[in-house]
């Protein structure tokens, strides 16, 4: 700890609040010390995920600690391994989850913070710091999701929801890497980069009602699973029936926001209306399941070694810089709702 700084830059979270008014830069903030289980990271690359922008007014000032670093996903550089299986100078990514971000203000948008050691694993040689940042949170939502909730397994099929969504585009990965015959809407304009990702079949949402089209071409090969990632269309889960098995799973992730929270909460109402109805007053007689991901370091090995063999991909959008400036462009093209791969910021090193 001898040859660290003092201080260091970090970005909080002061209030409820949004990006524009409640997020500050402290240059001088303490290197903080080090905690029971947890690892000290220097951090090189920050991936921005749309719940880290959307949870700023969400939580009420009493249900959460300010300040909080801002963001969860990022890759380094352990300095301080703080007796775990991890060596001074190794390259790691992984996340700082966000009940610990809630509950005792930790997080990633700073030169050195803390990470339990049990969310970090081995950045691998051929991926870049700002590739392997945009790996955690989307790939343990797609890795749990995909695997331990709807139970895929080599042959079966999924419909994937919004394939070119950031979970989208891993949640396509790993059902391809387990040997899952894949099927994803997306728009015509992504449909080539969806399709490189291993989508066997694209539905252009753009064009053709999702719903119908699913309704009348899928009904006699239907589904194993539905993985939602984006919320849309609003009646997949209630109009499922015909291209989802008796048997099926309908997953709906618990980071979906679309386009708002009223809209997150319509369709989560929509959702639930139909799930407990009985089938004679219009409700929906397949198994429904929201998740809420959990950091789990078995996933993110799983995750790492997939990247190190070429089999996992995070595509990167774009590049920010940790000053004012580029931050705030960080979050302008993450709300634009037209990234298409991970947005990153640098951190000075």
């Amino acid at each position: 700890m001898s040859s660290l700084p003092s201080t260091q830059q970090v970005w909080f979270q002061t209030k409820r609040g949004s990006n524009t008014n409640a997020i500050e830069l402290n240059t001088q903030a303490p290197i903080p010390a080090l905690e029971p289980e947890f690892v000290l990271v220097k951090v090189h690359s920050v991936a921005l995920n749309p719940v880290g922008y959307k949870m700023m007014p969400a939580l009420p000032s009493f249900a959460r600690k300010y300040p909080s670093i801002l963001e969860f996903d990022l890759a380094g550089t352990v300095v301080d391994p703080n007796g775990s299986t991890f060596n001074v100078g190794d390259k790691v990514f992984g996340i700082c989850p966000a009940d610990d971000n809630i509950k005792d203000g930790k997080g990633a948008l700073g030169q050195y913070v803390l990470v339990k050691a049990t969310n970090l694993t081995a950045k691998p040689d051929n991926i870049s710091f700002e590739e392997a940042a945009g790996i955690s949170l989307v790939g343990l939502t797609a890795y749990q999701g995909v695997i331990d909730q709807c139970k895929v397994t080599s042959g079966q099929r999924i419909f994937i929801s919004g394939g070119n969504s950031a979970v989208g585009r891993m949640a396509i990965q790993v059902a391809k890497i387990i040997g899952a015959y894949v099927v994803a809407s997306c728009s015509g304009k992504s449909a080539a980069k969806v399709k490189a990702l291993g989508a066997d079949e694209i539905i252009d949402y753009k064009t053709v009602d999702v719903v119908s089209h699913l309704s009348s071409q899928y009904a006699s090969q239907p589904f194993d699973a539905i993985y939602d990632a984006v919320g849309s269309p609003i009646n997949l889960f209630s109009s499922c029936t015909p291209f989802l098995k008796p048997e099926g799973v309908f997953l709906s992730i618990g980071v979906m926001m679309p386009k708002g929270v009223s809209q997150y909460l319509s369709t989560g109402a929509s959702i639930l209306n139909s799930a407990i109805r009985p089938v004679w007053l219009g409700g929906v007689n397949r198994k429904w399941i929201i998740y809420l991901t959990k950091s789990n370091k078995e996933n993110l090995d799983a995750l790492s070694k997939w990247a190190s063999e070429g089999k996992l991909h995070s595509d990167v959008d774009s590049i920010h810089s940790f000053d004012k400036a580029g931050v705030l462009a960080a979050y302008d093209r993450i709300k634009s709702n037209e990234a298409s791969g991970k947005v990153v910021i640098n951190v000075p090193q």
